[in-house]
Formats: structure tokens, sequence, C-alpha cells
């Protein structure tokens, strides 16, 4: 006997399932979706709490390069105020890589703060991210990762989180990236503008979410994602509303508020609208130069104090956000809860300036010299970043530089020519720069080596005007410079030398790149230079 099945039902019954569908049958809610590992995008306080037994938590962000110059500025601001366990705050730091100092990088990490990927280039323009492929983004936030591990020495599982340049979303091709290096520790992005404001005035902020249910609803910058990126966190910046009722994503961009009563009511407004509601993470968005205007400052500062006297009010990075998300406790528990511990995440290590080195490059990317250290004035060069040294810090470091090439020499069997190997290596403070005589370079297998003096004439004098042979000195003003062009010429052939060769007056341009970094040696390229320079 044949089963017969009407045709009319079975249209009926899709007709059915795609009503269901579409009716938010599958989309986001708390059965499919349970924390620890997923989060729907919502106003909801996690895990159903309610908003009296839940911390404020709040977060400071700064974006773009770390110097020595706005570390200052970071350490006055947060110098003095604690969490209500008598803990330090703590700030995430969105790292780009153009002027940053990465010696200041790891002076923070170690000071408890987060470290998270801000791209290499921070190419212009914006649009350039939102039509990034793949490659284009894996290039840019991976590898400033790298970067930042290697130069800062930060463990990449610490590096968890990325922020997009100018806050231009790549769709879902940067959140590609980020969910495939999830098993390399990445956990969240922090690129996305919330406009709930603009949708419902009246409506609760948003707490973090994952995106494991797409969707395009409140999302201020387009291209947003469409995918499902299963487990991946997003912490969206939740706009602020400027004083004559506009939205900004960052407090650079309130500038309605010309006072600084005016700026400090605006964002005291913005904060109660999440203390007084859902207790959704509040965020301080900013950029140093933003904040290096003393008004600005000291409205942020003042604000900042106020606040942290209310007793439920807890300054933590992003990724300790997720943390309490993940695994929450009440204003009761706050004390015991580790995530917030004082020193759980702070480096047993901080590198100092005898560990640290500082590498010049000229236009091209070459290495022009690992540091350059003056007897006459005890500067670096204006590049990048400038830094004064006093006459001990010179003595250690060129008693140092003579140590490293002992080391070196006595294993590759190399002898110097100009002076006895035994005068060069016995001198513990040598009258000249070893910067200038040597560069440092990687040969294939990532090992350290020195690029020695050039080649005496046929004669057996080394060229005029280089260097005196008794005491290896420059014997006149402009000698150091031609002998760093003639070093770097040996490596790359008498066709660059006119082009590397650099007077001692262009050493004061900022036309040079510089890096200063934790590590024995620079690279001898000058890392990513194309995309700096936008080309």
């Amino acid at each position: 006997m044949k089963l017969l099945i009407s045709k009319q039902p079975l249209a009926l019954l899709i007709v059915i399932t795609l009503l269901s569908i579409s009716n938010g049958q599958y989309e986001c809610n708390s059965l499919n979706c349970v924390l620890p590992n997923c989060n729907c995008k919502s106003s909801n306080i996690p895990h159903g709490l309610s908003k009296d037994v839940v911390p404020q938590l709040v977060m400071i962000t700064f974006d773009d390069a770390v110097t020595t110059d706005n570390y200052e500025t970071y350490n006055h601001l947060m110098t003095g105020i604690t969490n209500p366990n008598g803990c330090p705050i703590s700030a995430t730091f969105f790292v780009s890589h153009e002027y940053t100092d990465y010696k200041t990088v790891q002076q923070l990490h170690s000071q408890g703060h987060e470290i998270a990927s801000h791209s290499i280039s921070h190419r212009f323009p914006p649009s350039w991210w939102q039509t990034a492929n793949y490659t284009d983004w894996y290039s840019e936030i991976q590898g400033q990762r790298e970067m930042l591990s290697t130069w800062a020495h930060i463990d990449k599982s610490e590096i968890k989180g990325m922020r997009a340049p100018f806050l231009q979303p790549g769709g879902n091709w940067q959140f590609q990236i980020i969910s495939d290096l999830k098993r390399d520790g990445f956990k969240y992005d922090a690129s996305l503008v919330s406009y709930i404001h603009k949708i419902d005035p009246y409506a609760p902020p948003i707490w973090p979410y994952t995106l494991d249910f797409p969707s395009v609803d409140d999302c201020g910058v387009k291209p947003c994602p469409d995918w499902t990126f299963r487990g991946l966190w997003e912490i969206p910046l939740v706009e602020y509303e400027d004083k004559d009722g506009t939205l900004c994503a960052m407090l650079d961009e309130c500038d309605a508020a010309r006072s600084e009563e005016e700026l400090y009511n605006v964002i005291m407004k913005n904060f109660e609208n999440h203390y007084n509601t859902n207790r959704a993470p509040f965020g301080i968005y900013m950029h140093s130069p933003w904040l290096k205007n003393p008004s600005n400052f000291n409205v942020v500062r003042r604000f900042m104090q106020d606040i942290a006297t209310r007793g439920d009010v807890w300054f933590v990075s992003q990724s300790k956000v997720l943390d309490w998300i993940q695994s929450p406790k009440t204003l009761q528990s706050m004390d015991t809860f580790s995530s917030f511990n004082c020193w759980l995440h702070r480096s047993p290590w901080v590198c100092t300036d005898d560990q640290s080195i500082t590498c010049v490059y000229d236009t091209s990317g070459f290495l022009v010299w690992p540091r350059r250290i003056s007897k006459r004035n005890a500067v670096y060069p204006k590049t990048n970043i400038s830094t004064v040294l006093d006459q001990e810090y010179f003595n250690r470091q060129q008693a140092r530089a003579t140590r490293k090439m002992k080391l070196w020499s006595q294993s590759t069997g190399l002898n110097f020519p100009g002076r006895t190997t035994e005068a060069l290596y016995n001198d513990a403070t040598p009258s000249y720069d070893y910067g200038e005589a040597y560069g440092v370079y990687y040969n294939g297998q990532s090992e350290p080596g020195f690029i020695p003096y050039p080649k005496p004439n046929e004669d057996g004098n080394h060229q005029e005007g280089y260097y005196s042979e008794e005491s290896g000195t420059p014997e006149r003003e402009a000698g150091d410079a031609k002998l760093t062009s003639n070093l770097l010429a040996s490596i790359l052939g008498p066709k660059n030398k006119a082009r590397i060769g650099v007077s001692r007056k262009k050493r004061q341009s900022n036309t040079f790149h510089e890096l200063h970094i934790c590590s024995e040696y620079c690279p001898f390229r000058y890392p990513w230079l194309n995309n700096i320079d936008g080309q």
C-alpha cells in the first residue's frame, strides 16, 4: 500500500517553518546561548542578577602609540586612585606600531595594565580598513601582536583583544581573523559602536556579547559582521550623549561642552545612565593628545576620583570585564574575585635601560646604528623618541657593548681591523661609540651578528678621516656618519652608499624611524616600513 502525502500540507509546513525562523525561534535566547561561552546581545544583566548587587565596572582605554611622553600623562591620571579592594586601577592600551616605545609598553604591562593590538600601520585613509581583505587584517593585527610580544616581552596569550583603527570595522574578514586566532589566545574585539540611544533615547546600554548570533542592529559604523563567530566577544563602545544631544563614540569627539564644568556634567550624565539602569560597563575612551589638554585632564581626573569614592565602582581592563561576566561575583563577594587581585596580572620582570636598545633607521628602512651615544651632549638624535642620557648611562652602555662584541667575536673568530683584538676588548669605556662603529643585523637564522669596520686601503691603512688607528675615534666630526655609510654599503652594495650616507645635520631631522625595544639586538630592516609610509 502506498502512503499518499498531500503536496498542499507539505508546502504549508515549509511556510510555517520559515515564519518560525523569521519570528525569532532561532534567535539568541537563554536556551541556545549560555554563559560562560555565549552571551546574547542585549541590555540584560548577565546571569539575571539584580542591579543592586552588581559592581559598576569602568573601562579606561587609550588608542594609538605609547611613548615616554604620554606614559607620564597616563601615570599622572591614574596614580592615587584605587579599587575598593585597595588595588591600583588598570586600563587597556590599544597599541599601534609607529612611534611606539616598546620599553614603555613593557612598563605599562608590568604595572598591571592590559596591552591589546591596534594594527601596525594605522594607515590612512580610514576607508582602506573598510575594504581590507583577510590577509590585510591578519598582517596588521597579528603582526602588531607579534611585535608587542617580541619587543615588549608580553606573552601572546595575554594580548587578548584588538580595536580597529578609526573605529572602522572591516566586516566579516576582520572578525574571521580574530576567530581563527582564538586558539592562540585572542578573545575579543572592541571596535563596534553601539548607538542604542539613537534608536531609543531611554534604552539602557548594551552589555558585552558574543557573536554566536549575527545581528547588524545597533551597529553605528558599517560594515558590521553578519557571519557567526562562536565564542568571540564584542565589547561595544556605547556612544556618549553630548551636551547638545549629539552622539560621540570617544570623549575626543564630544566637543559641544565648552567649559570644564560642562564636560564634567556630560561624562557624569552618561555614567549615571549606566549606573542607575543596568550597570553595563562604562567606558572612558580617549586618545592621549586630547587628554594632554589641561582642562580635559582635570575633568577626567576629577570624575574618576569622584566615582571611586562610591565603593561599588571598579576600574578594570577590558579582559577583566569579560572575566567578571563569565564568572560573576556580587558586590559582597568582590574581594574574593581572583581576576581583580592586585598582582595576578602583573609582570614580575621590568625591562630596564640595560635590557633595552634603541635602533635608528634611515628613510629607506635600513639600520643606521643600534644606539647613538655622544660624549658631547649625551642625547639621542631627535627622531621619534628623544631620550636624554647622563654620563653614567653612556659609560654603562659602552661597557655593555664591549662585552657583547667580545662574546660574539670569540664564538666566530672574527678579528677587528684598526686595533688589536685585546686592546679593543679590554677597553671597558672606549673613546668611540660602538653604535657608530657597528651595525647589528639578523642573518637567516635570526641570530645576531656585528658588521665589522670597512676594509683597509691597499697600503694597509684605514680610509683617511674615518677614524684614528691609535685612538679609534673619528678624526673629524662627519667621520662617524661616513663610517656608518660604508658599513651599510658593504652589505647593500656601493650603489646604496650615497643614499645611505647621512650628514650630522640630517640626523637631527625627523626623517628617521626609531625603535626602543626590550631586546639585545636590532632588526636589520625597520619592520613594515611600506605599511607605515602608507605605500
